[in-house]
């Protein structure tokens, strides 16, 4: 399986963000140049997707953390103001 290819970003209009985007955009589509041995796995663990318990998923919801471990949930009353508060 192929993946699939990695478009330019967007020009946003700030300069320097740009630039480095467009930089960034560069290295990640030029073959070979970032290796796995490259991505600084520190604290990461495998195990970590180990606990995700997604049950009966539906369009909405999101991964919490309860219990010790990830679950799929509808949003909260918290979360939903939280949202209206930051977009309207």
């Amino acid at each position: 399986m192929t993946a699939p290819k990695l478009t330019p970003p967007p020009p946003t209009g700030i300069g320097v963000l740009d630039r480095w985007l467009a930089l960034l955009w560069r290295l990640l589509t030029a073959d070979g140049q970032i290796g796995w041995s490259q991505v600084d796995k520190t604290g990461s663990s495998i195990a970590d997707i180990d606990d995700v318990t997604v049950t009966a998923p539906s369009d909405g919801e999101m991964l919490i953390y309860s219990n010790g471990e990830w679950v799929n949930s509808g949003p909260t009353a918290a979360t939903q103001q939280a949202y209206s508060a930051r977009h309207g």
